[in-house]
């Protein structure tokens, strides 16, 4: 194990291709540990029959690839110059989103906490602490909005899912915030708009990110020997990376054993981090998305 490898979740193929590269191990010794394992598979099982230690994890740097939708209507062409923005990028620098917003006629200081619109000003200053169902609706939308903008306003994206498009959150339509924009300033307009825009089209990104750009919580889990929150008080820095690339390998069995890639499980990267263009593996169209992954 050396070097870098690139890890693609995303399809069975990938898992296999991944984990036969990280590990060194072959396609017919997994076959072995899962079906020696009787559908209890266990990271440190695994990693106990392929003879792989947990310092040897750390022997390589990793990338992993995930799937990201969005809509613009420049055919990319700001994805071409900036790469995959979070949302505080996205509405400061020349994007789709911040040309509709001026169109809209919508200033969104995110330095200063103001929001502008229709003569009127907004302040949005207030530091999110929770959410708390008991508010009014407009309190509720405001809260929704501060923690959209300050607290949630980094990259998402997939490593499984049944289909991107099919998302909660509508990606596919319309940039998400702009739901949120449109009930905090009681304007249904500012999405609906963009939905209706002809020449915004629906694109899915397939990217890698090296694995140090992903938040701890995008590694979090329940199973035993997963990160948890409270672990990131008095765990060192190297324990809490063997923990998360235990969570690959994890993935990986369950994507191998179970045949289940296709499970929702997302992507979380910080706040600072962009995902350069150079680091774009395909775009995908809705339709060439689904018959790539025969959906």
């Amino acid at each position: 194990m050396n070097g870098r490898v690139v890890y693609d979740l995303t399809t069975l193929e990938g898992t296999m291709k991944g984990l036969a590269e990280y590990l060194n191990v072959d396609e017919n010794t997994v076959e072995a540990y899962t079906e020696s394992c009787d559908g209890e598979y266990s990271v440190d099982e695994f990693l106990e029959f392929i003879n792989v230690t947990e310092q040897e994890l750390l022997n390589c740097e990793l990338s992993l690839v995930t799937l990201h939708v969005t809509t613009n209507n420049d055919k990319c062409n700001s994805i071409k110059e900036y790469g995959l923005l979070n949302l505080q990028e996205s509405i400061t620098l020349d994007t789709p989103l911040s040309r509709y917003l001026k169109q809209k006629n919508i200033l969104i200081d995110i330095e200063n906490k103001m929001i502008h619109y229709k003569g009127k000003s907004f302040d949005i200053s207030e530091k999110f602490t929770k959410f708390n169902s008991f508010d009014d609706e407009k309190k509720q939308n405001l809260t929704m909005l501060i923690y959209k903008l300050y607290e949630d306003y980094q990259i998402n994206s997939f490593f499984g899912s049944d289909n991107v498009l099919d998302y909660g959150g509508y990606c596919n339509a319309r940039p998400e915030f702009l739901f949120n924009l449109a009930e905090f300033l009681r304007d249904s307009s500012i999405e609906d708009d963009w939905i209706s825009e002809r020449n915004n089209s629906t694109y899915i990104f397939k990217f890698k990110t090296a694995i140090s750009n992903c938040t701890d919580y995008t590694f979090f889990d329940e199973q035993e020997f997963a990160l948890k929150k409270h672990e990131l008080e008095y765990l060192d820095a190297e324990e809490i990376e063997i923990k998360k690339r235990k969570w690959v390998i994890y993935q990986s069995l369950a994507n191998i054993y179970d045949e289940n890639y296709r499970r929702e499980y997302t992507c979380f990267l910080k706040f600072d981090v962009r995902v350069p263009f150079s680091d774009i593996i395909k775009i995908y169209s809705p339709e060439d998305y689904l018959q790539e992954y025969d959906i």
